[in-house]
């Protein structure tokens, strides 16, 4: 359906364990959400935030968001006949030649690696993460590797490297806050206050237009 009546959705990032329909039978409320659990959340409002699933959430809306994945690994190695696990330096390096970035932590020396583009399912390509492994023990006194296996995240990001923040095209009472690739942490506040002004109806604080959802064919 294109309105927003008897629309079905997931909206849980792994487990889809979420169900979002449009107006029941309480006509208060523009939407309904069945949880895994059972229970029942009606909302006047609701925001499509799904990370790197997002396309896949709202493929069961009827839409077909260009999302690709900018995948990242990292792993912590200790230093040499450190206990405790102090990382050997206070600052983050970055070797833009290799591709890497090590950096002190709790857990020891973290060293990354650079963006791979994959989807965001296919198995793991540890590759990059070895060979920055390596550069960091060529450079710095390391030990033994805190994690049996490298982290992995998926950076959902769109061809304009933009967010796309704004009413979704075809369905009233729901928003996109999607694609904010490496920066969903610092640009979180900006795009939700982006949001909350369009609910209110009052001028958002920054132009809105870069990041509205019409900008692509979905």
């Amino acid at each position: 359906s294109s309105s927003s009546r008897g629309v079905d959705g997931c909206t849980d990032t792994s487990s889809r364990s979420c169900t979002v329909r449009g107006r029941d039978h309480n006509e208060r409320f523009h939407w309904l959400v069945h949880t895994a659990d059972g229970g029942s959340l009606y909302a006047q409002e609701v925001v499509i935030a799904t990370g790197p699933w997002a396309d896949e959430t709202l493929k069961k809306l009827g839409y077909t968001i260009p999302l690709v994945w900018e995948r990242g690994y990292h792993v912590h190695l200790q230093g040499v006949g450190d206990e405790h696990q102090q990382a050997p330096l206070l600052h983050t390096i970055m070797d833009l030649d290799q591709g890497c970035v090590v950096a002190p932590m709790d857990q020891g020396v973290r060293v990354s690696s650079g963006s791979e583009l994959a989807h965001r399912d296919a198995p793991p390509n540890y590759s990059q993460i070895t060979r920055c492994i390596a550069v960091a023990r060529a450079i710095l006194p390391l030990g033994k590797q805190v994690e049996d296996v490298p982290w992995l995240g998926c950076r959902p990001t769109l061809p304009d490297c933009l967010p796309m923040v704004g009413k979704a095209p075809r369905h009233n009472h729901l928003w996109f806050n999607i694609g904010h690739h490496h920066l969903g942490l610092s640009t979180a506040p900006g795009c939700a206050a982006i949001l909350l002004a369009f609910m209110e109806g009052t001028v958002p604080p920054v132009d809105p237009e870069p990041f509205s959802p019409s900008r692509f064919r979905i």
